[in-house]
């Protein structure tokens, strides 16, 4: 019990020290987000352009399933700027 004490002691210093000492760290949130919503359009909308052409391609032949799935991507694809700008206006400042 004696030693469970001592290192439960010792870790407590050691995070009232850590906490005294550090400074606060400030994260630029919006630069991050913003970087974010760039890299999510280069890479998802090609690919959502992409999928949509697959997916008319099967619903030409008769499998609509596809297209149905491809229709709702697309729109989640093409709204992510406006989900994170929402995003941004929610948590940012």
């Amino acid at each position: 019990m004696k030693v469970l004490r001592k290192s439960w002691v010792r870790n407590f210093v050691l995070a009232f020290v850590m906490l005294v000492v550090c400074g606060q760290a400030y994260a630029d949130l919006e630069s991050g987000l913003e970087t974010l919503q760039d890299k999510i359009r280069m890479i998802s909308v090609p690919l959502c352009v992409i999928f949509l052409v697959v997916a008319g391609w099967q619903k030409m032949s008769g499998r609509g399933d596809l297209f149905i799935a491809a229709l709702i991507g697309a729109m989640i694809v093409f709204a992510a700027p406006q989900i994170i700008e929402m995003f941004q206006a929610i948590f940012g400042s």
